[in-house]
């Protein structure tokens, strides 16, 4: 398979050791000194015109520094007390609701616990209890604890470094009260475990995120998510349903799912697919020994996104069990019946204990990858895929089945895989 070769590595998404293998694997490619030197020069010539951009932009943003700073120095502004005494009494009894019916609010809340549900309906209010640490290293700390749910009636919100502690009858943790779109998560923390009745359909347990009346863009940056119980762990625009409304980016980054028993969905529109869903740097655990109630018998997968252009699944770990299964259990799943090349790469993923490690739908009423597209890679490294029954599964409901597309003319074969350690896909 061709290497996708680079005009530069300044790439906020590209990461150390991805860049130290690009380089490796870009110089040994070929066999000839001719041909390794000419490697060489090629990655040298990269390297050159990235220290020029970068020397640039240093020199802009210094430029823009001194301007600031001499425009500062300019400003006498008027700090006599006898004008801001409000501004040195503690608030007490403060309604954040109230403050977060405001549009552009802007409210703090470190060191506050807060015995209600946080409601937020002003558009693009941000709520921060300036969270601290890493989610996946276990050491995140949230600034601000919220015993109850979290109620979105918005557009853009932003929500960061706060704990959310769903209470004994809080079934969703997240949820949407009226037509709302792009949200963003950072540095919080959401638990589910205080949730008891794990008996009561549909759910049959906690769930993080209930999607019904939200559409755009998502981003779920150094979370934890701990503690659920129901079959669906979070659906992002709908309740287990097709939506009817459209995705516009997902990212789920640097994420820790502890002792959850359900699966994450991102359902695009077929009508209007997600333009890229981004799953990288996240951790799926339990803190006990795994058994057969580990994992709702309902599991399917860790994360499914479908009616998508872009998927990046990469640098994920996931210890699962496929006791108590059905024989389908996957970590990714993805498929499109929206008539659009879409393209998924999968690598660096770290998993272990399930049936598929990538479920790609290719019956007749779904449409193959875009095969065309360089950027297409489904693999694994040496030791990382262990105790998984089958690399790649292509056949709906997740058995063996030919290959068969709308677009098999097209795509007449399966796409190519590269697993590693003698890992078969399912034929």
């Amino acid at each position: 398979m061709a290497i996708a070769l680079r005009d530069s590595f300044i790439d906020v998404h590209l990461e150390e050791a991805e860049l130290t293998q690009h380089v490796l694997d870009v110089i040994k490619a070929r066999p000839t000194g001719p041909e390794r030197r000419a490697a060489i020069a090629y990655l040298r010539q990269i390297v050159h015109r990235d220290a020029d951009d970068i020397a640039h932009f240093r020199y802009i943003n210094a430029r823009a520094r001194q301007v600031l700073e001499d425009r500062e120095k300019l400003h006498t502004f008027d700090i006599r007390s006898a004008k801001h005494t409000d501004l040195f009494l503690p608030a007490v009894g403060v309604n954040y609701t109230t403050l977060l019916a405001v549009a552009n609010a802007e409210v703090i809340a470190d060191g506050q616990t807060l015995n209600q549900n946080l409601t937020v309906t002003g558009d693009n209010a941000s709520f921060h209890g300036l969270g601290t640490g890493s989610a996946v290293a276990g050491t995140l700390e949230c600034g601000c604890i919220v015993n109850g749910r979290c109620i979105i009636d918005a557009d853009g919100v932003l929500i960061e470094g706060v704990e959310f502690r769903a209470q004994v009858g809080d079934l969703k943790t997240v949820s949407f009260a009226g037509a709302s779109q792009d949200i963003v998560f950072r540095n919080c923390r959401f638990d589910g475990s205080l949730f008891t009745d794990d008996d009561n359909p549909p759910f049959n347990g906690s769930v993080f995120w209930y999607g019904p009346n939200f559409s755009g863009s998502v981003v779920l940056e150094n979370c934890e998510i701990k503690g659920y119980t129901s079959w669906m762990l979070a659906d992002l625009t709908t309740g287990s349903a097709t939506p009817t409304v459209a995705l516009s980016t997902v990212v789920v980054k640097d994420c820790l799912f502890t002792d959850c028993k359900g699966s994450f969905a991102a359902r695009g529109l077929i009508a209007s697919p997600t333009e890229s869903v981004t799953i990288t740097g996240n951790k799926w655990v339990y803190s006990a020994t795994l058994s057969a109630t580990s994992m709702h018998p309902s599991f399917w997968n860790c994360f499914e996104a479908n009616n998508a252009k872009d998927l990046i699944v990469k640098h994920n770990e996931a210890v699962a069990t496929r006791l108590g299964g059905n024989a389908v259990r996957g970590f990714f799943q993805t498929w499109s019946k929206a008539d659009t090349n879409y393209v998924l790469q999968f690598e660096k993923n770290t998993l272990s204990g399930f049936d598929y490690a990538v479920q790609i739908a290719a019956n007749p009423s779904f449409y193959s990858p875009d095969q065309l597209d360089t950027r297409l890679l489904i693999k694994s490294e040496p030791g990382k895929l262990t105790d998984i029954r089958f690399g790649l599964s292509l056949f709906y409901p997740w058995a063996t089945g030919a290959w068969a597309p709308i677009d098999n003319s097209r795509f007449p074969t399966a796409p190519a895989t590269d697993f590693a350690d003698g890992l078969l896909n399912q034929t």
